[in-house]
């Protein structure tokens, strides 16, 4: 058996077990900065940046970084941004890079002092290794996600069956101008993201593949024809670029992360907002840190009494001759009591679907008349394997009939509701269209009949 076969099948073993505390034994590569960026031009309504990384090993093993085989590092970077529309905040995805393949480790002290420098084909002990965004942004030294589970950190080498790069912006980080442009994007707040992925690492397991990903904010401008990104602030080590939303933007937005068997982590975050008297923003942020299996659906309680209003989608795009789909999830109302959004197509019809792959984020949202209680999201996964779906406890859009919010609908709830109406309570508006009168009556008796 090969060692990268045997790196893979150890990392899923160790991923099967019980997570210890770190620090962990073996090597531990984090984005100890990220401390560079560049901008390369625009095309097509598309514009190209690149980000530097430096990696530190906080293990206590050296990290293989051999660069004529696949036992070295790869690493992406990726794009967020942070906007409120129409009164309710949205933390999303809008950019991905390909992967920059290491292939030489310094021996530097950012993390701490380097007590154990190498030659060049392994990170050693406490030791540093800056890549520039130069390095990162150079294209022939740029590969496919699609190549990589993320799991495993397992990949083939050397890189086979791509494309040359379009001039300017091809394989590197690709973002819209449109998600840029300062008129259609007010107030906006960006961060830029790294991440790193090795299969030495994972051999050891214990959880030193989740803290690969971090997260720095920064400055968008716009001159001599092109968008610029300048660094602001510090990198937020070990954090995934979502957790921005909460630790940065906003404190009450809620943040989980889950794992699945065998596999990766995907982490959530959400908000729900009152936008209006009877009118409730629920925004839901899922970020695939790195499962090979990744998500086909999203799926939230929505009871049938509520209001489907300014239902939404977001995704970022792969690109450069990535085979993925990149078709927006439909959102889907036909079974009661939940909405989905998935896939046109799952694994069996089409394993390039454009499912939530490892290294991104997908967004989900919708405005409805009926506020918050706890519920769950189910993430149905994308590809085979032991059990289908993950779930996260959330909130979702409470059921009309529910009038007293204790999550049963009985007589009691009838009966709080017809006192409402008569003391002429706006809490008995249950239309949302802020005049209180006999429709609202019929709209209640209907959704208690109806259970929902």
């Amino acid at each position: 058996m090969s060692r990268s076969s045997t790196l893979a099948i150890l990392c899923i073993t160790a991923l099967a077990g019980t997570a210890l505390a770190f620090p962990t034994p073996g090597p531990d590569v984090i984005v100890g900065d990220l401390h560079d960026v560049l901008a390369y031009g625009q095309t097509g309504g598309i514009s190209a940046f690149s980000v530097g990384t430096v990696s530190c090993n906080i293990g206590n093993q050296r990290l293989s970084w051999i660069s004529g085989n696949n036992q070295h590092p790869v690493i992406g970077t990726n794009m967020f941004r942070y906007k409120v529309v129409n009164g309710a905040g949205r933390f999303e995805q809008i950019g991905q890079s390909w992967l920059k393949h290491g292939f030489y480790a310094l021996s530097g002290s950012l993390c701490s002092p380097c007590g154990d420098p190498t030659d060049g084909t392994q990170l050693g002990v406490g030791c540093s290794d800056p890549y520039s965004a130069s390095l990162n942004g150079s294209q022939s030294n740029l590969g496919p996600r699609s190549q990589v589970n993320a799991s495993t950190g397992y990949y083939p080498f050397p890189v086979t069956g791509v494309t040359s790069p379009a001039a300017i912006i091809g394989r590197r980080l690709q973002v819209r101008n449109t998600d840029l442009a300062a008129a259609e994007n007010a107030g906006a707040t960006y961060f830029v993201e790294g991440q790193y992925v090795s299969a030495d690492e994972c051999a050891y397991g214990a959880g030193a593949q989740f803290n690969n990903a971090s997260f720095r904010r920064v400055n968008v401008s716009f001159a001599s024809n092109q968008y610029n990104i300048a660094l602001n602030s510090t990198t937020q080590r070990q954090k995934a670029a979502i957790f921005a939303w909460r630790d940065v933007i906003d404190s009450t937005v809620n943040i989980q992360e889950q794992d699945v068997r065998s596999d990766g982590r995907f982490i959530i975050a959400h908000k729900v907002t009152q936008v209006a008297p009877n009118r409730w923003t629920y925004e839901y942020a899922l970020q695939n840190l790195n499962s090979d299996r990744g998500a086909g659906s999203f799926t939230v309680n929505f009871p049938c009494s509520a209001l489907q209003q300014d239902v939404g989608f977001n995704a970022s795009f792969s690109h450069s001759g990535e085979p993925y789909d990149n078709s927006p999830w439909a959102a889907n109302f036909s079974t009661p009591g939940q909405v989905t959004w998935a896939t046109a197509q799952n694994f069996t019809q089409n394993p390039n679907a454009n499912a939530l792959r490892w290294g991104t984020m997908n967004n989900f949202r919708f405005t409805t008349n009926r506020p918050p209680r706890n519920g769950t999201a189910t993430i149905g996964l994308f590809k085979p394997g032991s059990g289908a779906t993950i779930s996260f406890g959330v909130q979702v859009p409470r059921s009309m009939s529910d009038f007293n919010a204790d999550n049963i609908t009985d007589f009691f709830d009838y009966l709080d509701f017809v006192q409402a109406f008569s003391d002429s309570s706006m809490t008995a508006d249950t239309d949302g269209d802020g005049t209180l009168d006999f429709f609202d009556y019929l709209d209640f008796v209907t959704a208690f009949s109806a259970g929902c």
